[in-house]
């Protein structure tokens, strides 16, 4: 594997990790963490991001999308209504349950809480696509970006809009399309973001930002789900914590402390899914409930679940969206692609 998908690796392994930690229960990693965690891992997918020049090619890369990320989705969706009718046998719940995750957005909570981001991506993969294909004028695209931020600030300053649930989280879409277009346009200014003066003005950024929560003069809170945000800062505060990690993560690729936080990225996915009823499921039968337990368990167990849906073909598909791809022209089945799901 290239260095570039090594650190590329080892900075989404960073990345889900703070998301197992800000759903811990502990305050603290769920204030902070959520200033950037969702932010970072939109970045990263528009990061990998390449536009295509013709509708027919959009059309391929959205359906490959639908297949690598929506059906990884209902796979675990169904899997964890199973596990919660093996617990309560209430066919009702269960029901309610699958119709939350067809409906997504805000209805998906409890086992399902983190259910939203993952339609969110796809939709956003689909509106920068076509985004990308029908705007050329690089001018007229920042401006279609800076509308889109715009009415998302907007927009959330309605509550009766801002409680009000969309499908799939079609909303959230305002703001994400926006972080997915920095980690796009980040790569023609990369080496700005590797710049050790970079990453020293970003961290005394964020920390200017917490020593004035701290003495109250402003409060700062980013959470796309809920459609929680403050205008600039939404901008601010996640760059600044992306550029960290990168530069972290491009650093520690040099080195063999890469591997496991690279392996923990090849993963996100999996661990995002599972960790949340993993830990409930844990809490629930042995009643032991702490934020270094929920981390660790909630990394490992869906860790090794990640390499058992790796060892056959049917759940490497349904589970992780890997389908073997057959040649057009000698219809010879190769492996199942490696492309990641974002």
């Amino acid at each position: 594997m290239s260095k570039h998908h090594s650190w590329l690796d080892a900075v989404k392994g960073l990345c889900i990790l703070t998301v197992v930690a800000g759903h811990s229960g502990s305050p603290f990693f769920h204030h902070y963490f959520f200033w950037f965690h969702m932010p970072l891992f939109f970045m990263i997918s528009g990061y990998l991001f390449h536009p295509r020049s013709r509708i027919q090619e959009v059309r391929e890369w959205i359906s490959k999308k639908w297949m690598r990320l929506l059906i990884p989705y209902f796979s675990f969706g169904l899997l964890i209504a199973a596990l919660i009718f093996l617990q309560t046998f209430n066919v009702r719940e269960v029901l309610l349950n699958i119709y939350h995750l067809c409906i997504g957005g805000r209805t998906l909570g409890y086992y399902y809480g983190v259910f939203w981001f993952v339609t969110c991506l796809f939709l956003t993969h689909l509106v920068f696509a076509y985004a990308s294909l029908l705007i050329k004028r690089k001018r007229s695209m920042v401006l279609f970006l800076a509308l889109c931020y715009f009415i998302a600030h907007i927009y959330v300053s309605f509550p009766f809009l801002q409680q009000k649930n969309i499908i799939w989280s079609a909303n959230s879409v305002l703001l994400s399309i926006c972080y997915y277009a920095i980690g796009y346009y980040s790569r023609q200014a990369f080496s700005f973001v590797e710049r050790k003066s970079t990453v020293i003005v970003s961290s005394l950024i964020i920390l200017l930002i917490v020593v004035l929560e701290k003495l109250s003069v402003l409060s700062y809170t980013l959470d796309i789900k809920a459609n929680v945000y403050t205008w600039l800062l939404d901008l601010i505060v996640p760059l600044c914590a992306a550029s960290i990690l990168v530069y972290i993560s491009k650093k520690m690729s040099l080195t063999k402390w890469s591997k496991p936080f690279e392996y923990v990225g090849r993963s996100s996915f999996t661990i995002m899914f599972l960790h949340v009823p993993v830990t409930i499921s844990i809490e629930k039968y042995t009643g032991i409930s702490t934020v270094f337990l929920y981390i660790v368990m909630g990394t490992l167990i869906p860790l090794m679940f990640h390499l058992l849906f790796k060892q056959f073909l049917l759940t490497n598909a349904l589970f992780l969206g890997a389908f073997p791809i057959r040649k057009k022209d000698s219809g010879q089945t190769l492996p199942a692609s490696k492309e990641t799901a974002m």
